[in-house]
Order: structure tokens, then sequence, then C-alpha cells
């Protein structure tokens, strides 16, 4: 891979900060901050690295895709087990690591058998290749077992999330959980790209499955819980990866 290239994989695509096996992070804010809960597993980070590069134009042998990447720069490659959250006035990031701890002792790890490409509305992603009950259990006990310690939105951030064509059960969940996409509506998936022309996205998809093939058929070992939380700058950083089952 040329060197200019592999620079600007870096640059769009920070993963610095996820760099071990596979990883569930979780998002919550200490009075400011976002926090939130990721998974990573590394031999796809690898195979970012390594092919999958974005880019404008066709660059030799290389995958072209013809998009930006700023949300992927700023949260990094991930896949969201529980959604940013902003911690009540009286909690601290002690109490909620606490918590975190506590919630993920209680859970084993577990395996998800395969995984594969797909497009998510106009958005590529890697998703298991079939439900993984184990996977959206982790993650419902971790919206519910933190609830108590979240600050709820404020009326604007709820209608600014239930103007995105939610359904009536999604509506109900924004109110509930402070975000749609939680409990039954969950679908684990990591994000590989922003939104992508709908013209170009068929061949983006083919592409992807072919750079993907190998790595998406091997079983992903969940091992942990990180969690994660937003800079002054507005980026995101690892906080703390927590064992499951300790």
């Amino acid at each position: 891979m040329p060197a200019s290239l592999c620079k600007d994989l870096r640059s769009a695509v920070n993963l610095s900060d996820f760099k071990q096996s596979c990883h569930a992070h979780a998002a919550a804010d200490t009075h400011g901050c976002d926090h939130i809960f990721y998974t990573a597993p590394p031999s796809l980070k690898r195979t970012i690295f390594q092919r999958y590069i974005i880019k404008g134009k066709q660059a030799g042998d290389h995958v072209v895709i013809g998009h930006k990447l700023k949300r992927a720069q700023k949260y990094g490659f991930h896949g969201t087990l529980k959604p940013p959250m902003r911690l009540k006035a009286e909690f601290g990031q002690t109490e909620f690591l606490s918590a975190l701890r506590q919630l993920a002792a209680d859970q084993k790890p577990f395996t998800i058998p395969q995984m594969c490409v797909k497009l998510i509305g106009n958005f590529l992603a890697i998703t298991p290749s079939a439900p993984c009950p184990l996977l959206d259990q982790l993650a419902t006990n971790l919206v519910v077992g933190l609830d108590g310690l979240r600050q709820p939105p404020d009326e604007l951030e709820i209608a600014k999330r239930a103007g995105v064509g939610l359904t009536k059960q999604q509506h109900l969940l924004l109110k509930k959980w402070g975000y749609p996409y939680v409990r039954e509506e969950f679908r684990f998936h990591l994000t590989l790209s922003d939104a992508l022309d709908q013209n170009r996205s068929t061949a983006i998809l083919h592409a992807a499955r072919t750079i993907f093939g190998t790595v998406t058929q091997s079983p992903v070992q969940v091992s942990d819980v990180a969690a994660v939380g937003e800079s002054e700058t507005g980026m995101f950083h690892l906080i703390e990866r927590v064992p499951l089952g300790s």
C-alpha cells in the first residue's frame, strides 16, 4: 500500500484507541461528555488498515469509496452497544465505572459465529450474519443497568431525534430510554462509511464484501466492555476496558 494512502486511512479512521481483542465499548458523560459502548474485532481493524482505502478516486487495486469519514474520525471504528448518555449531576465517573464493572462481571464472554457486510439504509456496515441473542442481551443489560445514572435528554434533544421518521415504537423507546434504537429495535453494526451515493452503493457493497470476505466468516469473540468518553475537542477516547465475567 502506498505510504500516502496508508497515512490518509489512519487520519480518516481513527482506531488508535481500540487495538486489542473484540471490545464492547460504553459511552456516558461525566457532566458534559458523552460515554458509549463499542466492539471492534482486531482482525477487521487489520483488514481496514491493510486494504480498505477510503478515497474519492481509484488507487491501484485498492477499493475506492467517494465519501468522507468525519463521523468515523470522531468515534473510531466501532459497534455501539449502548448509545451516548450523560450522567446525572449526583454521579461521577467513579460511580459510572463501578456500575459498568458490576454489569460486565455478570456477563460471560461469548462468540458471534459469523459476520457479513451489508447496506443499512445508505451506509455500509459489518453486522452479525444471524441474530445473536447473547449480543442483544448484553446491549439490553447495559441500557437498563446504567439507566439510573443517565441524565434524561432535554426537550430539544428529544425533538431532534424524533424528527427523523421514527416509528411509534421507536418514539416510545426514545421517551423511556433516551434513544430510539435500543431493546427490540437494537441492531448491532460496525460502521464502515458515512452516507453513500445511491448510484455507487451497490458497487461499493460488492467490493467491500470481497475485501472482508475472509475475516467476516471467522467467529468473533466478545470478551470485554470498554467505556468511551467524549473529550472537550468532541473526539471520543477510551476510558477503561472491563472484562466480561471477571
